[in-house]
């Protein structure tokens, strides 16, 4: 999550330029040769459509989907794409439920908040879903 600053707070920029600057700070200032590291980077829908992803090798990047994407045909293509990279995609578990619920098999990581929910809520669609990983965040 891109953070500026003391406060646990986005700050009033734009989600491309955020993605940018995480990207320039964590990656590219490393002079392109990262360790094992893996970043997750959160992605808007221009981002996505921008191919931005492909600035980082796909072994170094995990792709998080921002909540208001929506699966327009040419996000779902571009996500398929990335997939066929190498890039895991990873989006919040409430993908489950809305509009992205007939895309899951793009799905590598789902993010699950434990404030808003019980690991038992989880059990039948961990077992459903186990290819796929389930990280849970508080």
């Amino acid at each position: 999550m891109f953070r500026e600053g003391l406060e646990n707070k986005f700050p009033s920029i734009d989600e491309d330029t955020a993605t940018s600057r995480i990207l320039s700070a964590n990656f590219l200032a490393c002079g392109g040769k990262p360790d094992k590291t893996r970043y997750i980077v959160s992605f808007g829908q221009s981002s996505l459509m921008d191919e931005i992803p492909l600035s980082m090798p796909p072994q170094h990047l995990i792709i998080s989907v921002t909540d208001d994407c929506a699966p327009t045909q040419e996000v779902v293509s571009k996500l398929r794409t990335y997939r066929t990279e190498g890039y895991r995609i990873l989006m919040d578990g409430k993908a489950m439920t809305n509009e992205w619920r007939n895309h899951l098999e793009l799905v590598d990581i789902f993010s699950i908040s434990m404030e808003r929910s019980k690991p038992s809520d989880w059990e039948n669609v961990i077992s459903q879903y186990s290819q796929q990983v389930f990280w849970p965040e508080r």
